[in-house]
């Protein structure tokens, strides 16, 4: 376990020379005891049962955080099982379910296994511009008729939305939009943006087997790159990943690491 050396203290030694007679004729080292210690989460606990109910039995993660502290509220994966019977946990039946479904029910999907974020990624690269001063919120965008040609490809909208403000861009979730402000910002400082944010690597939460996802370097992108990768393609992020990021546009640009462990108590 992570915390069992808190949990469960250490024990203390003494090393001593005795002579035969019984008495201590010298003491070489002491090492004092730890004593064990409570460890008490960030998680709250009507939270946590809030989000179980709200994912069911639907293969996924439900994450909530609060962008303030970037306490962990609550932290769900499905399929789960029972840690403290990890071979009957879990019946033959629904474990030939879940891999015919290819959801693995040992795996944390909250910071195990990536996907590709799709639109909910826009606010990275809208967000960056922003910051840099490429764009402005109320600057327009021609959109079209909702199909935009780049390297050679087309890139489609839902709609044919014309002109759009930035600030419309997000609020529709236009494609062709996203793509043109990312173009403005550039390869490079879009790149820098989406590293910052703490996409392709370890977020430092104290549970096992965290994952970077992935995120290609700049020389590894292709022409069209810089109009799909806005749009969450090309990338995989783990659930915690993005909620991290959406948490440090909530808290003015502050990407902190996020916290599990509220305090430890002797």
């Amino acid at each position: 376990a992570i915390f069992e050396d808190v949990l469960a203290g250490t024990r203390g030694g003494r090393l001593t020379i005795i002579a035969p007679n019984g008495t201590t004729t010298r003491e070489l080292a002491e090492r004092p005891a730890t004593p064990a210690r409570d460890v008490y989460l960030t998680i709250d606990l009507r939270v946590q049962q809030a989000a179980e109910l709200a994912l069911g039995d639907v293969a996924g993660a439900i994450i909530v955080m609060d962008p303030r502290t970037n306490h962990l509220l609550a932290a769900v994966s499905f399929p789960r099982f029972n840690p403290n019977d990890f071979v009957g946990g879990i019946s033959q039946e629904d474990l030939d379910g879940y891999l015919e479904n290819e959801a693995r029910p040992f795996v944390n999907r909250v910071t195990e296994e990536t996907y590709a974020p799709g639109s909910t990624f826009k606010i990275v690269a809208v967000s960056g511009a922003l910051n840099e001063h490429v764009v402005r919120l109320n600057e327009r965008f021609h959109c079209g008729t909702g199909r935009f040609y780049f390297a050679g490809k087309v890139l489609r909208d839902h709609h044919a939305y014309g002109s759009l403000s930035v600030r419309e861009i997000i609020t529709k979730s236009s494609n062709i939009g996203t793509a043109k402000v990312a173009i403005k910002l550039g390869a490079p400082r879009l790149h820098k943006y989406i590293s910052e944010l703490g996409f392709g690597q370890r977020s430092g939460v104290p549970l096992p087997g965290e994952v970077r996802g992935i995120l290609h370097p700049v020389r590894d992108w292709s022409k069209l790159s810089i109009s799909r990768i806005p749009m969450g393609h090309e990338i995989a992020a783990t659930p915690l990943q993005l909620v991290m990021a959406m948490a440090a546009m909530a808290n003015g640009g502050n990407l902190m690491r996020p916290l599990l462990v509220d305090r430890l108590v002797d």
